[in-house]
Formats: C-alpha cells, sequence, structure tokens
C-alpha cells in the first residue's frame, strides 16, 4: 500500500460582510489582492454571514425610503457615497448609486452563497450579487433574479428555486448572522485570519497582507497536521446537498468514517459531538469502532478531538 503525503491545512479566513454593504464590495476586492502578494501561504476564504439591516423586511423597501429612514436624506447619503464609490472605481469596481432602487433583505442572498459551498464557488457567488447590486441595479428580492444569478454561477436553477420558496438554512443563516454580532462583530467586512487575528474595516491590501501573515505564524503552531493518506483508500463522492452532511450516529462506524473522509477537506460533515452541533473534519476507524480526530464547534476554530473534549470539562 502506498501513501500520500497530503497538503498543509489551509489557514482559514473567515469574512464576515454583507451583500449591500459597500465597504464590503470594496473589501472583497482588497482581501484578493492581498491573497496573491502571500501565494507562500494556503488559505481558506470562508465567507459569513452578516445583516447590515436587519430590520429591513423580507420583501424590502424602496432605495428613496431606506435612505431618509438611515441617514435623514437621499442629499446626505449621496455626500457620504461620493467618498465611498471613489474607493470602489479606486480598485476596478463600479458602484452605480443611481442605478439602485430598491433596498433589498439579504437573508436570501446569504441562503444562496451557503449552498455555493457544496456546487459551485461561493466567493464567486457573492461577486456576482454585490454586482447586481451595485454595479447594474438589480432587485435582489426578486427570486428569479437570484436564480439567474445561481445559474450564472453554475448552480441549478430549478433546485435552487425550490429552495429559495422552502425555509431551508434560513435558521442557520440568521444563527451565524447573529453569532458573529455576539462575538462583538460591529462593523463589517470583518477578516478573522486563522481565529488568532482579526482585521475590521476594508484595509489596504498590504495591511490584510502582512495581518495574513502574522496570524500564519501563530496558526502553523496550533493547526493540526494532515496525515499521509492511502492511494488506493481514496474515496469519491458525488456533489451533495446540505442534507447529505448531516452526520447520524446510529449509521454504521465504517459508513461514518467514508463520508467525513468524502467531505473532508472541502465542506466537512455536520453533527453533534458531546451534545454540542460541530463539523468533523477527520476521523479514523478502530477496534473500539469510529474515533473522532479533528472537530470544529460552532462558531469556534477547527480543533483535535482530545482538545475539544478538555474544553467540555
Amino acid at each position: 500500500m502506498s501513501a500520500k503525503q497530503s497538503s498543509p491545512i489551509p489557514m482559514p479566513i473567515d469574512v464576515v460582510s454583507d451583500i449591500v454593504c459597500p465597504w464590503c464590495f470594496i473589501g472583497k476586492r482588497r482581501l484578493e489582492k492581498a491573497l496573491t502578494l502571500r501565494p507562500d501561504i494556503a488559505a481558506e476564504v470562508r465567507w459569513r454571514p452578516y445583516f447590515l439591516n436587519d430590520w429591513i423586511p423580507r420583501e424590502g423597501i424602496d432605495r428613496k425610503t431606506y435612505l431618509e429612514t438611515k441617514f435623514g436624506s437621499v442629499e446626505r447619503y449621496a455626500a457620504i457615497a461620493e467618498r465611498v464609490a471613489a474607493a470602489a472605481r479606486g480598485e476596478g469596481l463600479d458602484y452605480a448609486l443611481d442605478k439602485i432602487a430598491r433596498q433589498p433583505n439579504t437573508l436570501d442572498c446569504h441562503r444562496l452563497i451557503l449552498w455555493a459551498r457544496n456546487t459551485s464557488d461561493p466567493g464567486r457567488m457573492k461577486q456576482r450579487l454585490m454586482e447586481l447590486y451595485f454595479s447594474e441595479g438589480a432587485d435582489l428580492t426578486d427570486p428569479e433574479v437570484l436564480v439567474r444569478a445561481a445559474v450564472d454561477c453554475g448552480m441549478g436553477g430549478d433546485l435552487v428555486r425550490k429552495l429559495l420558496a422552502s425555509d431551508a438554512d434560513v435558521e442557520r443563516v440568521e444563527r451565524e448572522a447573529q453569532a458573529a454580532k455576539e462575538a462583538g462583530v460591529d462593523g463589517v467586512p470583518c477578516f478573522i485570519f486563522g481565529n488568532v487575528l482579526a482585521v475590521s474595516g476594508a484595509q489596504d491590501p498590504a495591511y490584510l497582507a502582512d495581518a495574513m501573515g502574522r496570524a500564519a505564524v501563530e496558526y502553523a503552531k496550533h493547526a493540526p497536521q494532515p496525515e499521509p493518506q492511502a492511494e488506493d483508500g481514496v474515496t469519491y463522492a458525488e456533489k451533495i446537498g446540505p442534507a447529505d452532511r448531516e452526520l447520524h450516529w446510529s449509521r454504521p462506524p465504517e459508513e461514518l468514517h467514508n463520508l467525513i473522509r468524502a467531505l473532508s477537506p472541502h465542506i466537512g460533515a455536520r453533527g453533534l459531538v458531546e451534545g454540542r452541533p460541530a463539523i468533523v473534519w477527520r476521523s479514523r476507524l478502530s477496534d473500539g469502532g469510529l474515533e473522532l480526530l479533528e472537530v470544529q464547534p460552532e462558531g469556534r476554530r477547527r480543533m483535535t478531538y482530545d482538545e475539544f473534549r478538555r474544553g467540555l470539562r
């Protein structure tokens, strides 16, 4: 049996942001530039939801009403927004203020980004939604606009249409957005590098790249090391939906182990671990059954299972 050496586990970069936040639009581009400045750092960008305007109803509101409610008047906002529009132009982005006619609730947009983790590229999905809003003035409360955006990003239109008409992952997105606020995130974008360093605001690429480097040093001290994987034990799996990620502990240990291997290192398998929601990243089979090796409790960093258990005491 031969073995293939696994690549280092990428440092996670959690980006807490909202689709309708102009500085998040700019911050995404600056992060992309920062990543090119540090090709030596293996990183995994994870897009986390945030509701900049959680008071807006699901159907959205008229843009003029929104600006008057939040800023006092359209004219007052125009004076503020010109500086933001100039910053966007400096990054090669188009912030067309005059095209935006409706202020959306972004819950469904965040659901799309979540679903894109399984079948597409969530970063591409987020970019498309931001371009629709800021550059094209599209109505993100229109389900068909969202379906077309999903199709543009390689997702199945019929499935997305069906999911949007349901409550799928509504509670999950709302819970994750609330968890960010409870953790102290009160301004976006917020970049969390390796769960050891947080940077708030759309900082310059050089600043973000420096923060990334400092975080990578600390992350490397604590990140679990990947194990070599036997080439004749590779697991192949078709693209799956969110429900297929769930770990049901009543299933045979070998079946659970194969599911965990199939989902790692991309999205991970989800389940209750010692009564707490968590993602399971690595496991192994032993005479005693299934042993968990690496888990990630909800809202926290990845850690070894032993470290997780110690935290319960």
